[in-house]
């Protein structure tokens, strides 16, 4: 069995519940993709891509809503810079 295929059965069999919102797993699911273009793709939508952290981070009237996008930039260049990167 490939060592990718062995961490998605343990993953599977240990838990029901997988923190989505770990770099765990967001490297579990750039390493699932094949292609070097949906690797991209996914990439750049997890980094524009909203998510609740935002929202309840920043509170913005509906006329505004896709200004989340750049709250979401902003939080993950602080979580980078945070982390020492």
């Amino acid at each position: 069995m490939e060592p990718l295929a062995r961490e998605i059965r343990h993953l599977l069999v240990q838990s029901s519940e997988y923190n989505t919102e770990s770099v765990d797993y967001f490297r579990l699911m750039m390493r699932l993709r094949e292609r070097r273009r949906d690797k991209t793709r996914f990439g750049l939508r997890l980094a524009v891509t909203p998510s609740t952290g935002e929202w309840e981070t920043v509170r913005l009237p509906a006329a505004v809503f896709p200004l989340y996008r750049v709250v979401r930039l902003i939080r993950l260049i602080g979580r980078t810079v945070g982390a020492g990167f």
